[in-house]
């Protein structure tokens, strides 16, 4: 009887203490994991990117994210659900958005795109 008691104590104690630890680490797969502004990479290192990485890295992040990161973008086409962003004057990085939605579905960048950025 008593080494049962103890048992039940022991496996009480267990529980409490995996309830009390857990929370300080759930945050880590979510910020290694997640999709999250501090992953973006800067528009300016996109052309030196992989084609697969970039639209593995971007795929999925919101609209709002993308804009609060890279700022507002240069163009807009709403008809297409999609937007562009200038990198320099000859390249331009372009996301298109689920319909009805806000997360990158595709993105790609455009070389010889006819940019207006000086």
């Amino acid at each position: 009887m008593k080494s049962k008691i103890i048992i039940i104590i022991a496996a009480m104690i267990i529980v409490l203490l995996a309830v009390a630890v857990a929370p300080r680490f759930a945050w880590v797969p979510v910020y290694y994991f997640g999709k999250t502004e501090e992953n973006l990479p800067d528009l300016a290192d996109i052309p030196q990117m992989d084609e697969a990485d970039v639209h593995q890295t971007i795929c999925g992040y919101r609209r709002s994210q993308l804009a609060e990161y890279w700022g507002s973008p240069d163009e807009v086409d709403q008809s297409r659900n999609r937007e562009i962003w200038y990198i320099d004057e000859d390249d331009a990085f372009y996301v298109w958005y689920k319909y009805g939605g806000d997360k990158v579905i595709v993105c790609g960048l455009m070389s010889d795109y006819p940019t207006q950025k000086e």
